[in-house]
């Protein structure tokens, strides 16, 4: 997971890495944006729950937003703020090939 300066919101934003390690070379980045878990649709498949660990970095109940995938340049990452549980991206990858019409 990281924090982007924002270009969307103006504000910094955690999101989840889900590009391939293979394309590390690439000077773009794809992302799920991270959002409150009083996000109006948390009940669907496409948005995964996450609770707050020290692992994960995050200070709230929040959800993958699997259906808002931005692209950022590298020099626009603002820093790694935590790593998702192995479960939760599990999920996360689940969600992010049903979304996409992959399986």
């Amino acid at each position: 997971m990281v924090a982007e300066k924002g270009h969307l919101a103006g504000k910094p934003r955690p999101a989840v890495l889900i590009q391939a390690e293979a394309l590390d070379a690439h000077a773009t980045l794809q992302f799920c944006l991270i959002y409150g878990a009083d996000d109006a649709q948390r009940d669907v498949f496409f948005r995964i729950p996450i609770t707050p660990t020290e692992a994960n970095g995050l200070m709230e109940d929040s959800t993958v937003a699997v259906d808002k995938i931005v692209t950022i340049r590298r020099e626009n990452i603002k820093a790694r703020c935590g790593v998702l549980e192995e479960d939760v991206m599990g999920l996360v990858n689940e969600a992010l090939m049903a979304f996409q019409g992959l399986v």
